[in-house]
């Protein structure tokens, strides 16, 4: 897609977070696109859609899993998986109270291994209407 140039994404060099950005991303489905505006992933309406990024990860261990995303306040209740490393993340997506207002939320945790991993987001239920537009995902390693 225009915009869309997948890569292997590495950890930021300071706080070592990783941030899966829509622009860097693998893209498939019947109708998911990647939209210029907002640089996001839109019009999740295919249970086919989903979107994957490979990764390194250079510190193993527990890690937060954040979206930055938004949802219009006219769609259902939708859900979505995110699969990486063995693990599935499931979580309701909220309305951000239109399509032009963005959102970061934590969605769960994940155990990360040292090395190459690849992260999968998609629809996880029939959809009602659209699934939401995805900026970014950031995995953030949990401090002690």
């Amino acid at each position: 897609f225009k915009g869309n140039e997948p890569i292997v994404v590495t950890p930021e060099p300071y706080r070592r977070e990783i941030w899966l950005l829509s622009t860097t991303g693998e893209i498939y489905g019947d109708t998911l696109v990647m939209e210029d505006r907002f640089n996001n992933l839109g019009y999740w309406g295919s249970m086919n859609d989903h979107a994957c990024w490979n990764f390194k990860v250079e510190e193993p261990g527990d890690y937060s899993v954040w979206l930055d995303y938004s949802c219009g306040s006219q769609e259902g209740a939708n859900t979505f998986a995110i699969d990486v490393a063995g693990q599935r993340v499931i979580e309701e997506v909220d309305s951000t109270g239109d399509w032009e207002t963005y959102r970061i939320k934590p969605v769960g945790e994940v155990t990360l291994a040292e090395g190459l991993n690849r992260l999968t987001i998609r629809p996880f239920m029939k959809l009602d209407g659209y699934l939401m537009d995805l900026k970014s995902i950031a995995l953030k390693p949990e401090r002690e």
